[in-house]
């Protein structure tokens, strides 16, 4: 750590701070018919320091300032991975890259700015709420939206 000093990460590094599988670091950064998504730091950066691959800390925070990972989005929200998989798939909210081959779950910012901010610091969500007023409300909310069918002041 002293000789390549705080701005170059190992991939094993990167991969715990973006909250990722180290298999899914290692393809974010190969070329695959474009720019490589996480790029490497340049090989005279890290030609005497162990190991292959390093990432800077610049290129790490510019790829967060795009993209937020299933992690980072629970973590913020305070909500297990699971639920807010299933919250955000309610939502149409889906991931950027291909589950199946990048073996982890990497959103778009922007698409998931609105989720984190409804949930973020409230604990459990609304929508799992027991409480007879807001499911009541909820029950408003959908039928007033014609999610329901037809809403009372429909006139055909």
């Amino acid at each position: 750590m002293a000789r390549r000093g705080p701005d170059l990460h190992r991939l094993p590094s990167v991969a715990v701070i973006l909250g990722i599988r180290l298999d899914a670091v290692k393809k974010l950064i190969v070329p695959g018919g474009g720019d490589p998504w996480l790029a490497r730091a340049r090989a005279g950066l890290c030609a005497l320091l162990d190991g292959g691959a390093y990432v800077s800390l610049a290129e790490i925070e510019k790829f967060q300032l795009e993209y937020a990972t299933m992690a980072m989005i629970a973590r913020t929200v305070g909500i297990d991975n699971r639920t807010v998989q299933r919250l955000l798939e309610h939502r149409n909210i889906h991931p950027v890259y291909d589950t199946l081959w990048l073996g982890s779950r990497i959103y778009r910012r922007f698409d998931v700015a609105g989720f984190m901010v409804d949930f973020s610091g409230t604990g459990e969500p609304e929508e799992f709420s027991e409480n007879p007023a807001v499911l009541d409300q909820k029950a408003a909310d959908f039928a007033e939206n014609g999610l329901l069918g037809e809403s009372d002041d429909v006139v055909l």
